[in-house]
């Protein structure tokens, strides 16, 4: 998904909101539909599909890493997961979580003025 969004030259802020509007519906998408039977009930087709993990981590991850030198890419991706932290069942949080944590540990340390800012909204 990314690589699709890299590739018309957006910056990484143009990419997120690309990604939120992609992952968003999934969020509460069933994911988990791998077979596909007939009017009988036998199994005809067996689908490899990604899990919740794998939309976020193809999505995510290499931008959140990457992005540790800029403000407002890691301000923009902690929005981001957020949102799909609100959006998403129980059983799903965990992965946006501990995505949601790793791009606030990346502000927090890179840019504690911006972050403490971003986080409390008292002036710099």
């Amino acid at each position: 998904m990314a690589h699709r969004c890299r590739a018309r030259n957006q910056t990484a802020v143009e990419v997120l909101d690309t990604m939120q509007s992609l992952l968003a519906p999934l969020a509460t998408r069933d994911l988990d539909v791998a077979e596909i039977t007939d009017d009988a009930g036998t199994v005809k087709v067996v689908l490899a599909l990604p899990s919740w993990d794998d939309y976020l981590r193809t999505a995510l991850d290499d931008l959140i890493e990457s992005s540790s030198g800029s403000p407002m890419v890691l301000l923009r991706a902690r929005a981001l997961l957020a949102g799909l932290l609100d959006a998403a069942p129980p059983q799903r949080r965990s992965p946006v979580t501990w995505r949601l944590h790793r791009a606030e540990e990346l502000a927090s340390r890179n840019f504690p003025e911006i972050w403490r800012h971003a986080a409390t909204g008292d002036p710099p």
